[in-house]
């Protein structure tokens, strides 16, 4: 972030006051689960194994999910293991007692015990069946590893033979690194089809739009309020993104479901659009980063906003050595605002880490002096 601003708090300032006039009234309303659907939970992202493997789990617009190991890992001494798992995504149930599964016979596996391969023939790479129960935040299941007799004789296995019936479930677990980047949301690259967040009222219901998709709407039961809440959503989706959505992007990932599919996770999130509010308020809660727990973060100041192409730490770090890209969604871990004083200007500190890679890159956000410092 570099280059003089023009810091107004009134706009920041306003956006505040209607949201805790909205939060603590009597009249809100109420949120309706609408819009385009896609299998839930959304798993797209980079998950660690619990064997300490990386593991990029893909999911795609009918709902297989695919993970691959990230990079390749050897099995043994001949073979390598490329696939940990795929399957279909199957939701049974509704509401808040819905359960997400999955269950197929494509988990590769190794064979643990070298002498299985060299004494009883045994693959060092198998497939074999598996089922988990998934949620955005865990993969829990369990593989069914196939059993073997044999008989040792001279310190060697002999006569060995497959025996179903000993066949044993063996647990395994997947924990998120971090969720898919968002391209649509990036200001740093160039973006052929551009357009604002469309926010639309009709009596009872306020809808958010982006780039014709429907993201996020909420009804009400008082109509004098509708125009109000309009209003301050409106300045809190540009505050999250900004006042401009990439539509190619958008689309793009409509049509794929990579990184994820925006029309039911727009921030790629791991929660659906509809459902995806903050916890103080009725809005929506989109996120183009995010922020380990109990991290010190200063407030923004008015005029450092995802509108700025350098709000994000992305063309820093392609410009920073070893950097780069970053394949998730960078996390900001500290952010320090400096007001100038005996005419010294202003700045915002921020630092940011790439939640694979764990770079890090420090940004910074200048104000003349005779700007207001919060």
């Amino acid at each position: 972030m570099s280059g003089p601003i023009n810091w107004s708090r009134w706009t920041l300032l306003l956006v505040i006051v209607l949201i805790v006039a909205l939060s603590n009234g009597t009249k809100l309303g109420r949120s309706q689960v609408v819009g385009p659907t896609q299998p839930a939970p959304i798993l797209s992202g980079k998950w660690k194994l619990d064997t300490g493997e990386v593991i990029t789990v893909s999911q795609d617009s009918s709902g297989k999910v695919t993970a691959l190991f990230t990079p390749s890992v050897r099995c043994l001494q001949n073979s390598t293991r490329t696939i940990l798992f795929s399957a279909p995504l199957k939701i049974t149930g509704s509401g808040d007692t819905a359960t997400a599964k999955l269950e197929s016979d494509q988990f590769w596996a190794c064979t643990r015990t070298p002498a299985m391969v060299t004494e009883c023939g045994v693959q060092e790479l198998f497939m074999a069946k598996f089922r988990a129960t998934v949620t955005p935040f865990s993969i829990m299941g369990e593989v069914l590893r196939p059993h073997y007799d044999f008989e040792m004789v001279g310190g060697r296995r002999t006569n060995c033979r497959r025996n179903a019936a000993k066949d044993e479930w063996a647990p395994f677990s997947l924990t998120p690194l971090c969720r898919p980047a968002t391209p649509w949301f990036d200001k740093d690259t160039g973006c052929a089809e551009a357009q604002r967040p469309v926010i639309t009222t009709s009596p009872g219901q306020v809808v958010l739009s982006i780039c014709g998709s429907e993201i996020y709407r909420h009804s009400f039961d008082d109509q004098p309020y509708l125009e109000e809440y309009a209003a301050a959503l409106v300045e809190r989706v540009k505050q999250q993104i900004g006042s401009t959505v990439c539509c190619q992007s958008f689309r793009n990932a409509l049509r794929s479901g990579q990184p994820c599919n925006p029309g039911a996770d727009v921030d790629c999130d791991g929660r659906p659009n509809q459902t995806d509010e903050v916890a103080d308020a009725p809005f929506p809660d989109i996120n183009i980063f995010s922020s380990p727990p109990g991290a010190s973060i200063a407030p923004f100041p008015a005029g450092l906003d995802p509108d700025d192409p350098n709000f994000l730490p992305g063309a820093t770090a392609r410009a920073s050595r070893g950097v780069g890209d970053c394949d998730c969604k960078w996390e900001l871990i500290k952010g320090v605002l400096n007001c100038g004083t005996g005419g010294q200007q202003h700045s915002y500190v921020a630092t940011w880490r790439c939640p694979t890679t764990g770079a890090e890159v420090i940004t910074t956000k200048y104000a003349t002096a005779n700007t207001p410092c919060p």
